[in-house]
């Protein structure tokens, strides 16, 4: 499995990813909340998750280290979507997704710091140049409620923990699909007792709302997530979460043409810096330390 294939992966995944806050918006028209959302998110996937696992593996069975393990990374991706989809209801989606951002830099310090790994200097000079870019998306006086921000800021910290410990926890004895199914399922359920919980959870969505629900289930948990964590499993984490920048790129391109979000020279700065540091990534660092999956 090559190293072009891993990059193609998580590009793709990315732009999946950047369509969420368009239809997460669509949906709460129709009678949605993020909470509900999230949950069914989860739900509608998993019997074609089911399918392809039961397709790409030998068997559908996990045993209990591997249940703990899926269970841990499960906190950092369900808990992300609710406070990524929670916060399109406070501030703009653009600005949402571009905080949310910060996950590529986070990512590199933890690697740093926690697993005391050597970082090569391209990765600074890329991460430097994302966060640059990143920052300058972001309008203080367009922000809006600062609840908002909050919840994108802390969701950027919450992925960073869901990508690092996609690498270095060793799920990746998982096939793809096998782990996309029991990482959906256990989300289902602690997102389900957690909407029963906050009495979020609700059945009142309009037809045309469902048929959005269903389609966003099937392209960001069957078709981004997978992809993204392929990806993750080829080139790494640190590469994956610098490559992924194309989401705030695919999410300020559908507020420009749906949501008629402005555009100007420093959003232009920043689009230019963060596809400059995709660039020095994908040309610059050969890594080929992630080459295998099962």
């Amino acid at each position: 499995m090559t190293r072009f294939r891993g990059i193609v992966c998580v590009a793709i995944s990315a732009i999946l990813f950047g369509c969420m806050p368009l239809m997460a918006k669509k949906i709460y028209l129709c009678g949605g909340n993020p909470v509900n959302l999230a949950f069914n998110r989860f739900v509608f996937s998993l019997p074609i998750l089911f399918l392809l696992m039961k397709r790409f593996s030998d068997n559908i069975y996990i045993n209990p280290r591997q249940i703990l393990k899926v269970f841990i990374l499960s906190l950092g991706f369900s808990g992300t979507s609710i406070l990524l989809m929670s916060s399109y209801n406070y501030i703009s989606s653009f600005t949402a997704t571009t905080i949310h951002f910060i996950y590529p830099t986070i990512v590199i310090l933890m690697d740093v710091i926690i697993f005391r790994e050597k970082i090569k200097p391209v990765k600074y000079i890329c991460a430097i140049l994302c966060t640059i870019g990143i920052m300058l998306f972001y309008t203080p006086n367009q922000s809006g409620n600062i609840i908002g921000i909050i919840f994108a800021l802390t969701s950027g910290i919450t992925y960073a923990f869901y990508i690092v410990y996609l690498d270095k926890s060793n799920i990746e004895e998982l096939p793809a699909f096998k782990l996309a199914f029991y990482l959906s399922l256990i989300s289902s359920i602690e997102l389900f007792l957690f909407s029963f919980a906050t009495n979020k959870l609700t059945f009142n969505i309009k037809p045309s709302g469902w048929i959005l629900t269903i389609v966003f289930s099937i392209l960001i948990s069957t078709g981004a997530t997978t992809l993204f964590q392929i990806g993750v499993k080829i080139i790494g984490d640190q590469q994956a979460s610098i490559l992924s920048t194309f989401e705030p790129i695919t999410s300020m391109i559908l507020g420009v043409l749906v949501f008629k979000e402005m555009l100007n020279m420093k959003i232009f700065t920043g689009v230019f810096f963060v596809i400059l540091s995709i660039i020095l990534i994908t040309m610059f660092d050969r890594s080929t330390d992630k080459i295998t999956l099962k």
